[in-house]
Formats: structure tokens, C-alpha cells, sequence
């Protein structure tokens, strides 16, 4: 693996902090309560994608409630660097739930759905075959999750539908495969539900943070994606602990696709 130095920490931070955030979030709406952000900051200009000025920013801009201890003392500017920030990327696996089925007519249904995207073609173990879609945000995520079940549907295809979220863009200028093959849904999440959205653990937190009460998110069970050998690497012997999935929608469409 690269050293994470060599992409730039700064987005480590900057998701890293939406992650926590965002599973906070949606702790706080199951217990129906609100949760607050205590930040030390000199109430400044963010000057990087990472730092306490950038979490109060967006957390303030999203119109939480907050407790600001000032920071009285002055700090050096850092050097602006947007590559942590596009790194990391909302994505939408599509798996093959009919694998008997012709071929072609997965074709055209990747196509179809695909249209516009970066799609990154993927095999299961077991041959059946899925892609990779590589969006910009979480929103569109959800909006091209909701337009791939609904495509299969009318296609008599069944397809399993998953939104992930990680670092996909690596020093080329487009997405990595390797490190695309490291996310959890990589590999599909066998036993979960066809023709419904789902969403691993990181892409539930990254929703959470940018979208809010706009969108809903119901714990269907838990998963482990096997580890990949798409890098050359040998899978790990050790076992991992398994993570929530959830179904996800858009609350106010969200009648649209029950």
C-alpha cells in the first residue's frame, strides 16, 4: 500500500471527522434527541480541506448547534491543498442478482445506468458480475441508487444496489482499482436484500453529515465484504469485526420507492 502521506492527510481528516460526525448524527436521531459540536477555534477563514476551522465551517453552515471555545493565539497559514478533499469519493456498486441470465442484457443494464459515470468493471468469486459507478456526492449516490433498482425493475433484472463511500483516486487522474477493490461493497454483500438501496457504514456517516434529516437510514443487518486479492495482496487470516448496512432513501421522495 502507498503511504497516506503521499495523498495528502488532509482528507484522511477532512472525512475522517464527517465519519464520526455523521455516525453521531444518526445515533442522536435514533435516541429522537440532537447532538452539539464543542470545537476550540479562532473562528477564522478555513485555510485547508482539514482543521477545526473547516469542521465549525461546515458544521455551522449546516445550522447545528454548537459551543465555541475561542483560540486566542495566532497560527501560521498552511499551504491550500484540494487533493484530500477529491480523493475520496461517494461510489454505487451494482452486483448481478440473476447470474443465469444473458449477459448482454446485464450489458445494456450497466449501460444504461452508467450513463454519464465512471463505471469500473468488477467479477464476484463466484462469477457473477458487478460494476463500480463513481459519483460526486452523496446525494447523487442516492439518486443514481434509486434509478439503477428502478431500472431493474423495469428490466426484470434483479440487481444488488449498494452505496459505499472511500478513497478511490490515487495519483493517476482517475479512479484507482486497487484501492476501489478495498471497500467493503467491492466484493457485493451476499444474503442482503435485491432491488433495494443499501449502504455500508461509511457511506450511511458521509450521507448523514452532508444531507441531514434529508435522508433516512434503517439498519437491514451486518456484513463483511471478503478481503480482496484484485492488488496482489494475500487476504488477511485474521478475522475483522463485521459492520451495519443500512437501507437508505430520500425522505421527502422517499414514498416514491417503498
Amino acid at each position: 500500500a502507498q503511504d497516506p502521506v503521499d495523498r495528502d492527510l488532509d482528507g484522511y481528516f477532512f472525512y475522517g471527522f464527517r465519519y464520526a460526525a455523521g455516525c453521531a448524527l444518526q445515533r442522536a436521531a435514533m435516541l429522537q434527541t440532537a447532538c452539539g459540536l464543542i470545537v476550540v477555534s479562532d473562528d477564522t477563514e478555513p485555510d485547508s480541506v482539514a482543521g477545526a476551522n473547516r469542521v465549525f465551517a461546515d458544521w455551522r453552515k449546516a445550522g447545528r448547534p454548537f459551543d465555541l471555545i475561542p483560540y486566542p493565539h495566532p497560527r501560521p497559514k498552511r499551504q491550500k491543498r484540494d487533493r484530500g478533499e477529491t480523493a475520496f469519493r461517494p461510489v454505487v456498486f451494482l452486483w448481478d442478482g440473476a447470474p443465469e441470465a444473458k449477459s448482454a442484457a446485464l450489458d445494456r443494464l450497466f449501460k444504461r445506468i452508467g450513463k454519464g459515470l465512471e463505471r469500473i468493471e468488477r467479477t464476484h468469486r463466484d462469477g457473477r458480475r458487478g460494476c463500480c459507478l463513481v459519483v460526486e456526492t452523496t446525494a447523487q449516490a442516492l439518486e443514481t441508487a434509486h434509478t439503477a433498482v428502478d431500472a431493474a425493475r423495469d428490466a426484470k433484472h434483479p440487481l444488488r444496489v449498494i452505496c459505499d463511500f472511500g478513497l478511490v483516486l490515487g495519483r493517476g487522474p482517475g479512479p484507482d482499482k486497487k484501492l476501489i477493490a478495498r471497500l467493503q461493497a467491492a466484493d457485493d454483500l451476499p444474503g442482503l436484500p435485491l432491488d433495494s438501496v443499501l449502504a455500508t457504514e461509511a457511506y450511511a456517516a458521509q450521507a448523514k453529515f452532508d444531507q441531514g434529516d434529508a435522508v433516512r437510514l434503517v439498519p437491514v443487518g451486518r456484513a463483511e465484504a471478503a478481503p480482496s486479492t484484485d492488488d496482489g495482496e494475500r487476504p488477511a487470516l485474521r478475522s475483522r469485526p463485521s459492520l451495519p448496512i443500512f437501507t437508505v432513501e430520500p425522505v421527502k421522495t422517499g414514498a416514491r420507492h417503498r
